[in-house]
């Protein structure tokens, strides 16, 4: 399953602290983050509250920034075809 921290990079950057930062504030290794952002590893609770009390997220909002899925858009067979026509 794939997930999608656009909400949560942008939240970072209000707040002002780099991955590099968070990694260290919640006590994991920079690949680590990094793997966990590209949804190659998943976040451990505990992650997600150390993040969310970090990045001042609150309780209610955190599926927003942790649960929300990547959805691959694709086009129907005849609407390529249409656009293949148009061109």
């Amino acid at each position: 399953m794939s997930f999608n921290y656009a909400k949560l990079n942008g939240r970072m950057a209000e707040r002002g602290i780099s991955k590099e930062k968070l990694a260290e504030l919640i006590g994991i290794s920079r690949s680590s983050l990094y793997k966990k952002l590209i949804s190659d590893r998943e976040f451990t609770q505990k992650e997600i509250i150390k993040c969310a009390t970090i990045l001042q997220i609150q309780p209610i909002d955190i599926p927003a920034y942790f649960f929300t899925l990547n959805v691959l858009v694709t086009k129907h067979k005849n609407e390529n075809q249409k656009e293949s026509n148009n061109k």
